[in-house]
């Protein structure tokens, strides 16, 4: 949402005044090389430049500058958006978190309609088709989701059905099934604060691991590891 994009750009980098276009092409440079250097590689670019790590060159002093497209310190002064039905290149997606005018998260939602429809469904919507061809749309996809309003289960791109994952609280018992799982997870997983946390610390792009045939596969943690991490950083500082 390039109205979204370019007030975060001009709120987030003062002193790049005048740059905003130059740093919106750099942004939608990294987006559409998806087709051609491969979706994998352009997530994990993107990821560099949500994490601030893009420059854009100064004109008048012939220097590369940094620039910023989320505030990480405030997660709740960047512009946050839900939205549904969303229609990009002949697909619809049927929800996207957007900060900062930025697809950060897209989920698919299933109705139950017989026994044989579940989750699955809607993750495979999203890895075997909206992956494969409306890539652009992905470059800076933290994760999806899928649920059928009995499971709930999320992923980074690219991840295998049978490794799309649970998310929930070390704080709640371990038997919560159905429809109070899947709102615990919504609740505790898509808020600004963990999205914001996971783009800023957590996502990692793993090469050669084994079994992968020597590609690159982008990692998330589950819920425990997440919340064992958060409490061991809390207690060091």
């Amino acid at each position: 949402i390039e109205s979204d994009l370019r007030d975060a750009i001009e709120r987030l980098n003062p002193e790049l005044k005048g740059r905003t276009d130059a740093v919106l092409a750099k942004v939608r440079q990294v987006a559409l090389s998806a087709s051609s250097e491969g979706l994998m590689s352009v997530n994990e670019a993107f990821t560099q430049l949500l994490r601030g790590g893009g420059t854009v060159l100064m004109p008048d002093s012939n220097h590369d500058e940094p620039f910023r497209l989320l505030d990480f310190e405030h997660p709740d002064t960047n512009t946050l958006l839900v939205s549904d039905e969303v229609t990009y290149r002949g697909a619809r997606f049927d929800v996207v978190l957007w900060i900062n005018g930025i697809p950060v998260v897209v989920g698919e939602t299933k109705t139950p309609v017989n026994v044989a429809k579940s989750w699955k469904d809607g993750a495979r919507d999203i890895y075997a088709s909206y992956e494969e061809h409306q890539q652009e749309f992905f470059a800076p996809n933290l994760l999806s989701f899928a649920s059928e309003g009995k499971d709930f289960r999320y992923a980074g791109i690219r991840t295998p059905l049978d490794h799309w994952q649970r998310w929930g609280s070390s704080t709640v018992p371990a038997t919560v099934e159905g429809w109070d799982r899947v709102t615990m997870s919504v609740a505790g997983l898509l808020t600004p604060a963990v999205i914001l946390n996971l783009i800023e610390n957590y996502a990692l792009y793993d090469r050669g691991s084994d079994g992968a045939g020597g590609m690159t596969i982008k990692l998330l943690p589950r819920y425990f590891q997440y919340e064992s991490v958060e409490k061991i950083v809390a207690r060091a500082t």
